[in-house]
C-alpha cells in the first residue's frame, strides 16, 4: 500500500469518526434538549408543590392567629376574674381572722383575771367560790376592811392559792 493510500484511508476513517462524533454530539444535544425540558417540567411541577405547600401554609397561620386572637380575649378576662376571685379569697381569710381573734379573746378571757385582765387565774374566793382572780389582785381585796367579792358582793372570808 502506498503512503497516498494510506493517507486517504486515514482520511476516509477521520470522517467516519468526525461524522460519529457528529452524530453523537447531536444525540448529545438532543439529551440536553431533552433533561432541559424535563427540568423545566420539574420545576415547574415543584413550583406547584411549593404553591400548594404555600397555600397550606398560609392557611394553617390564618388559622393559628384565629386561635391566638381567641386566646388573648379569654387573657384580657382573666385579670377580672382574677381580681374578683382575689376579692373573695381576703374576704374569707379576713372572715377567718376574725373567727379566730374573736376564739382567742374568749379563751384568753377564761385564763386572765377579771380585774387585771393581765395575770393568770390562780385564786378562787371562799365561800362565794368565784375563781376568775389572779393572787395579785385577791391580795389588794384583803387589804380592805371588808374584803368584797367583785362579783357578787359576798363578804369573803378567806381565799385559796390554785398552782399549775
Amino acid at each position: 500500500m502506498s503512503f497516498t493510500e494510506r493517507i486517504n484511508i486515514l482520511k476516509n476513517d477521520l470522517n467516519l469518526v468526525n461524522l460519529k462524533c457528529n452524530e453523537k454530539m447531536l444525540a448529545l444535544g438532543t439529551i440536553l434538549k431533552e433533561g432541559m425540558q424535563y427540568n423545566r417540567i420539574q420545576s415547574m411541577q415543584t413550583d406547584a408543590k411549593l404553591k400548594k405547600i404555600k397555600i397550606h401554609l398560609l392557611r394553617r397561620q390564618a388559622s393559628l392567629m384565629s386561635l391566638f386572637e381567641e386566646q388573648m380575649i379569654c387573657l384580657r378576662t382573666i385579670p377580672v376574674q382574677f381580681d374578683h376571685k382575689i376579692q373573695v379569697l381576703r374576704e374569707e381569710v379576713c372572715l377567718e381572722f376574725e373567727k379566730r381573734i374573736t376564739y382567742l379573746e374568749k379563751s384568753l378571757a377564761e385564763f386572765t383575771c377579771a380585774i387585771c385582765l393581765v395575770n393568770k387565774r390562780n385564786a378562787v374566793l371562799i365561800p362565794c367560790e368565784h375563781g376568775q382572780f389572779c393572787s395579785d389582785c385577791i391580795n389588794i381585796i384583803f387589804r380592805k376592811e371588808t374584803p368584797l367579792c367583785p362579783i357578787c358582793r359576798t363578804v369573803v372570808d378567806a381565799f385559796i392559792i390554785i398552782k399549775n
